[in-house]
C-alpha cells in the first residue's frame, strides 16, 4: 500500500510537471489568425489560477472542439481535471496526447506525468473503496456432520476447534483447546459410535471509525451445536456458545484483543457443565508473520451430582508464532502453560502444551490442514501411597480438507487421533474420530 510520504512526494512532483508543461512544453503556435480563441484560452488559464476549475474546463472543451489535437489546450484541460481529482478524465486526455506526434523530451515528460497521475488515481480508488465499505458484517453458517468415534477410555473425550473456522476477527486464531463432549462409562473395552450432528453459527462484526491510526472492532460469535450418538441407548449432546470480543488495532500492525467465551453443555436434556473464560492477548508483526502472547482464565462448573470434584479454574499464559511465507501457506507453532486447579486435589495438575499446525490453500476452493499437539500433565499429588501415577502424556494428530462448491456451499472431512498414557504403566486410552460435513452460508 502506498504510504503518505510517497503520496506527498508524488503530489510535489506532479505540481512541478504541471508547471513545466504549461511554461516549457507543448508551445505550438496556431493562434495568429484566431485572436478570439487566444482570449478564451487566456481566460481559461486565469480561471484555473483562480481555482475556478469547472468554468475553465467548460471554456477549454469549446476550444478543443475546434482544435482537437492542440497540445496546450489538451494539457490545460488535463490539469483542470487533475485539480478537481477527476483522474479518470485526465487519464483520457493524457492518453490522447500520447497518440500525437511528440518530441523525445515531450514523450519523456508526458510518460512521467502519466505515471504520477495513474498513481494518484490508484490511491484515490483505494481510499474511496475503503470509505465505502460497510462497517457492519453479519454471516450465518449451518453445518451438518456425520462421524464415527472409536475409543477405549474411562476419561472425558476431547476434540479440537475447527481450523477452518471463518470467523470475523481481525486475524484468524486457530486455537487448540479441550472440552467435555459427553460423559463416558468406566468401561475400558474398545467401543465405536457413529453420530449425526448439526450446528448453527452466526458471526457479527462492527468496525468503528478509525481515528489517528487507532481502530476498534467489535466481533461476536453465537452457536448452537448438537449431536445424536447412535448406540443401544441413544445419547443426545448439546452445546451453546457465545464469544464477544473487542479488538484495538494500532497503525494496522499492533493488535490487542479481549475475548469472553461462554459455553453451556447439556446431555439428554440435562444441564451438565458451564465453561466460561476470559482471554487477553496482543499480536505484532515479526519477520514474515506475527507473534502472539496472551493470558487466559477459565472456570468450569459441573452441574450433575457426583461430578463437583471436577470443578476447576484454569490459568494459562501462552505464546505462539504464526508464519506466512506465502499467501497460501500458514504455519503456526506455540506453547501454553496451564495451572489446572480442581475442587478435588487428586485431579489438579500443571500442563505444558506444545502445538503446531500447517494450513495450505491449494486453490481458491480447496484448503487442507495438519496439526500435531503434545501435552505433559504433572499431577499435583504424586505419591504412590495415594495414587498409582503422577504424570500423563497426550499426543494428538489431526488433519482435514475443506472444499468450496460455490459461494454458499462447502464440504469437508476431518480426522483426529488422541493417545493418552499414564506414568508407571498405570494405563492408557485412545480416541479416534473421522467425520464429514457440509456447510451452507446464508
Amino acid at each position: 500500500m502506498m504510504n503518505n510520504y510517497t503520496l506527498l512526494k508524488a503530489g510535489a512532483y506532479l505540481n512541478v510537471y504541471l508547471i513545466l508543461f504549461v511554461l516549457l512544453i507543448f508551445s505550438d503556435n496556431i493562434w495568429a489568425k484566431q485572436p478570439d480563441d487566444i482570449n478564451k484560452f487566456k481566460k481559461a488559464i486565469e480561471l484555473r489560477k483562480s481555482q475556478e476549475y469547472q468554468q475553465a474546463i467548460e471554456l477549454l472543451e469549446i476550444l478543443k472542439q475546434k482544435h482537437f489535437d492542440h497540445k496546450r489546450i489538451n494539457i490545460e484541460l488535463a490539469i483542470n481535471f487533475i485539480k478537481l481529482e477527476k483522474y479518470d478524465e485526465s487519464i483520457v486526455i493524457l492518453q490522447h496526447l500520447q497518440s500525437l506526434i511528440l518530441s523525445t523530451s515531450e514523450k519523456t515528460k508526458l510518460n512521467s506525468l502519466f505515471e504520477l497521475v495513474q498513481s494518484k488515481l490508484d490511491a484515490y480508488s483505494k481510499k474511496s473503496k475503503k470509505s465505502n465499505q460497510s462497517p457492519y458484517k453479519f454471516l450465518v453458517d449451518a453445518t451438518f456432520y456425520y462421524g464415527v468415534d472409536q475409543y477405549s477410555t474411562q476419561f472425558p473425550i476431547y476434540e479440537y476447534l475447527d481450523p477452518f473456522d471463518e470467523g470475523l476477527a481481525f486475524e484468524d486464531n486457530f486455537e487448540f483447546d479441550e472440552e467435555l463432549i459427553e460423559l463416558r462409562s468406566d468401561e475400558v473395552d474398545k467401543q465405536e459410535n457413529n453420530y449425526f450432528a448439526q450446528q448453527l453459527q452466526s458471526y457479527y462484526l462492527y468496525k468503528f471509525q478509525e481515528k489517528k491510526g487507532y481502530k476498534f472492532i467489535f466481533s461476536g460469535l453465537a452457536a448452537i451445536y448438537q449431536r445424536q450418538i447412535k448406540k443401544s441407548t441413544n445419547l443426545h449432546y448439546r452445546q451453546y456458545k457465545l464469544e464477544p470480543a473487542l479488538s484495538l488495532i494500532i497503525n494496522d500492525e499492533w493488535l490487542i484483543n479481549l475475548k469472553i467465551r461462554s459455553r453451556f453443555h447439556e446431555q439428554n436434556s440435562r444441564y451438565i457443565l458451564s465453561d466460561n473464560s476470559m482471554q487477553l492477548f496482543a499480536s505484532l508483526p515479526l519477520l514474515e508473520g506475527r507473534v502472539k502472547f496472551g493470558y487466559n482464565y477459565r472456570k468450569k462448573d459441573n452441574k450433575t451430582a457426583g461430578n463437583n470434584a471436577f470443578d476447576a479454574t484454569i490459568s494459562s499464559p501462552w505464546l505462539e508464532y504464526v508464519w506466512r511465507p506465502a499467501s497460501k501457506i500458514k504455519f503456526q507453532i506455540g506453547s501454553r502453560y496451564r495451572i489446572y486447579n480442581t475442587a478435588d486435589k487428586f485431579n489438579q495438575y500443571r500442563n505444558v502444551m506444545f502445538y503446531s499446525s500447517l494450513n495450505y490453500k491449494l486453490s481458491n476452493n480447496t484448503s487442507v490442514y495438519f496439526s500435531y499437539n503434545n501435552s505433559n500433565l504433572a499431577y499435583v499429588i504424586d505419591d504412590l501411597e495415594l495414587v498409582n501415577w503422577g504424570d500423563e502424556t497426550k499426543h494428538s494428530f489431526s488433519a482435514g480438507g475443506k472444499f468450496r462448491i460455490n459461494q454458499q456451499l462447502s464440504w469437508g472431512i476431518n480426522g483426529h487421533v488422541i493417545d493418552n498414557q499414564l506414568s508407571q504403566d498405570a494405563g492408557e486410552d485412545q480416541w479416534k474420530r473421522l467425520e464429514v460435513y457440509f456447510t451452507y452460508r446464508f
